[in-house]
């Protein structure tokens, strides 16, 4: 949702998302006897390189509430509350389009979750219901916000926006998609919640950041590099299947999208994945996780994630 601009010079979004309540627990709170709530802090920055000149760079903070819901002593759901989303880009003409694109992040990441038994995944959303409502509210908002605009390529940016949410939420097989793509989700929702072998090899499915909606499969490596009854280390190293890439799509979309600026054909597609972190054995929740993400077309275009998370005091 994120290709699109919605004006040519800087707007501030002064749009306000008020958090969920108490009450938007209900269906947690009857479902678990007991809780156990952790606080997150994450770092990312992701730097995009053409011609291996810096043309643009972001920078996100974000900080999260991940509460273990338990009944019977046994895992069953988890809440996720999004608390603070800053996201600063240079250079900024797109500053209006991602600060809609936070609020959004704020609607869709105060949630109750439940997970798959065999993976640790992302399954569905317990309070669909609650981020539905949230989601109306957001858009008669945002409507309300710009009705000053006048110009009618703005318009069909924020209506485009618009849609293009209203079908994410309401479809639960897009809406679980995106919480799997987004690093957080995908660290937090994994096998350590569900079993106690951490160093099987995996396969393991990434959206592009270079290509519109392209996927590509890494055959994942996991390597326990350090154990002790109170922290276990975790290594994981992707490698990517070339035999899972559309490159016929991706030579076009790189001739549309990116030949004009960068001036030279279509090379070699590459996609690294390395991902390193540390569970607390004892109350099995992570407790720092890094990732290193570097995709690229060689010697022309190139996406580097760099992606922090840490374990604070609540």
């Amino acid at each position: 949702m994120g290709n699109f601009k919605f004006f040519d010079t800087e707007e501030k979004s002064s749009l306000t998302y008020q958090q969920g309540t108490k009450a938007d627990k209900v269906a947690t709170s009857a479902i678990a006897d007991h809780t156990k709530k952790y606080r997150y802090r994450i770092e990312q920055v992701v730097v995009t390189k053409f011609n291996g000149e810096i043309i643009n760079h972001g920078t996100t903070k974000q900080e999260y509430i991940f509460q273990k819901n338990f009944y019977k002593n046994e895992l069953n759901s988890i809440d996720i509350q999004l608390l603070e989303n800053v996201i600063h880009f240079e250079p900024p003409q797109l500053e209006t389009a991602i600060q809609l694109l936070c609020d959004f992040d704020l609607i869709k990441s105060d949630v109750t979750l439940s997970f798959d038994q065999e993976t640790g995944k992302v399954k569905e959303v317990i309070n669909k219901d609650r981020v539905l409502e949230r989601w109306d509210a957001f858009k008669k908002e945002t409507s309300n916000t710009f009705n000053f605009v006048k110009s009618q390529e703005s318009k069909d940016n924020i209506n485009t926006f618009l849609v293009a949410g209203d079908q994410q939420i309401n479809n639960n097989e897009l809406l679980i998609g995106d919480y799997q793509s987004k690093l957080f989700f995908d660290i937090v929702f994994d096998k350590y919640l569900i079993a106690d072998v951490l160093d099987e090899a995996y396969d393991k499915s990434v959206l592009s950041n270079l290509f519109d909606m392209q996927y590509a499969q890494l055959n994942v490596g996991q390597f326990i590099t350090s154990e002790s009854p109170e922290v276990t280390l975790v290594r994981r190293v992707g490698k990517l299947d070339e035999n899972s890439l559309d490159k016929d799509f991706m030579i076009k979309q790189y001739d549309e999208k990116f030949k004009p600026y960068i001036g030279f054909k279509f090379s070699e597609y590459n996609y690294n994945y390395r991902q390193s972190y540390s569970i607390n054995t004892r109350e099995n929740v992570i407790n720092k996780a890094e990732v290193v993400i570097t995709e690229e077309i060689k010697n022309n275009v190139q996406i580097v994630i760099n992606y922090e998370l840490k374990l604070i005091d609540l």
